[in-house]
């Protein structure tokens, strides 16, 4: 949303999403399977999805950014694990 205007710049359906991170000029974020991806903060397009194996994140969606990784708290459908993962 523009803070001048009010007006919304782009809209992404992420099922829910309620955690993002910043990541140089991009925003990380989980999407609807709870996979990590790169959008553009301009426009709101996928730039990347993240290899992130069998993984997703957990309802707290628990991440940091840092020198082109990704450290994660994510849940492999049996039980929590802290991940990395290259970005």
């Amino acid at each position: 949303m523009s803070a001048a205007s009010g007006e919304v710049i782009f809209k992404l359906d992420t099922g829910g999403t309620e955690h993002f991170a910043w990541c140089e000029d991009k925003i990380l974020l989980a999407d609807r399977r709870g996979k990590p991806v790169l959008i553009s903060a301009d426009d709101g397009s996928i730039l990347k999805e993240v290899e992130f194996g069998k993984f997703r994140f957990g309802s707290d969606q628990i991440m940091l950014a840092s020198k082109g990784r990704l450290y994660a708290v994510a849940n492999d459908g049996v039980a929590m694990h802290a991940v990395c993962a290259d970005l």
